[in-house]
């Protein structure tokens, strides 16, 4: 189905917002209504919750989490990033392993976020991973666009 990324965001950042107190102005989306994919709305959304809240997890009390993206032929490239510490460059693939905690990392989950991310957007035609960004991690994000 055709998925407005920004309606999405908005949604995602609103309950992030309510559950872990994070204010809304820190999780900014630079993407407008143009912005649209065709994949499975609860898929795309599940997935790019659990980027989302790894980057707020990872970010400073008073950090900002991204999404940016551009429209690249067929595909939609997005970015989620953070102002975390990130990661090293020799763990930018294995972040997506199910069950790995890098040592020092916060939190109590089972470490299986990224990897049920990553393939969740395999499995609508699209790519999940990981580089470093200006400040903190970097998630990129390629699917396909909505023919509009």
């Amino acid at each position: 189905e055709t998925v407005v990324v920004a309606s999405v965001w908005e949604a995602l950042v609103q309950d992030a917002h309510f559950e872990t107190g994070w204010p809304l102005e820190a999780l900014v989306c630079e993407l407008d209504s143009t912005c649209q994919l065709r994949v499975h709305l609860n898929s795309f959304a599940q997935a790019l919750e659990n980027v989302l809240r790894n980057a707020i997890r990872h970010s400073p009390v008073h950090g900002v989490v991204r999404l940016r993206g551009r429209r690249d032929g067929d595909s939609w490239c997005l970015v989620v990033e953070d102002q975390g510490p990130g990661v090293a460059d020799a763990d930018l693939e294995r972040i997506f392993e199910p069950y790995l905690r890098l040592d020092g990392t916060q939190g109590s989950g089972f470490g299986l976020g990224l990897s049920i991310a990553r393939r969740a957007i395999e499995l609508q035609g699209g790519e999940l991973w990981a580089s470093r960004g200006a400040q903190g991690l970097r998630m990129n994000l390629r699917l396909p666009a909505a023919n509009v």
